[in-house]
């Protein structure tokens, strides 16, 4: 009987120690409870944040893969450009005396030659003081005082201002 007893002291003991310290595991399970919520906002702003991380990805790769193309198709214009301009040297190397004499002698050339010197007065600023920009006579009267009367000089600065790379869009 002792036992008994003794078992149930021990039994009220720790029904009382329980009652004591009930609030202060309330208080725990409260803050627990917080703490869980508050952990449970961050994750899913964290997801929010992955996901826009994500986004933002995709789009910077779309915008670097559609830069990596713009570079291969300016390397590509580049090469062919450089391909004309080689091409353009020899055919300005190959112009001879008897060829700019021959243009300098139309009196009314055909419209492809007064094409080529609206080209040629363009490439070289010659077209400031035209009037009648229109007129493809006019062109060509300019190309033929300005840049025509001295053969071998048209063609070294011909050949000077093709190598030049400070060519404008409108040239």
């Amino acid at each position: 009987m002792k036992i008994i007893e003794n078992a149930k002291f021990k039994v009220h003991d720790l029904k009382e120690k329980i009652r004591q310290q009930e609030p202060e595991l309330q208080k725990f399970e409260t803050d627990l409870t917080k703490q869980n919520e508050e952990l449970n906002i961050i994750i899913a702003e964290t997801r929010i944040k992955c996901e826009e991380v994500t986004v933002a990805t995709e789009n910077q790769n779309k915008k670097v893969e559609e830069l990596t193309k713009m570079t291969e198709q300016i390397k590509i214009e580049k090469f062919d450009c450089e391909k004309e301009k080689e091409d353009a040297l020899k055919l300005a190397e190959k112009l001879s005396n008897r060829d700019i004499t021959e243009i300098s002698s139309y009196i009314q050339p055909p419209d492809n030659i007064s094409y080529c010197m609206k080209i040629i007065v363009l490439l070289f600023d010659e077209e400031k003081e035209m009037k009648g920009k229109d007129e493809l006579p006019l062109w060509f009267s300019v190309a033929k005082k300005k840049l025509l009367s001295n053969v071998n000089e048209f063609k070294e600065r011909l050949k000077s201002r093709i190598q030049r790379e400070d060519i404008t869009k409108k040239q």
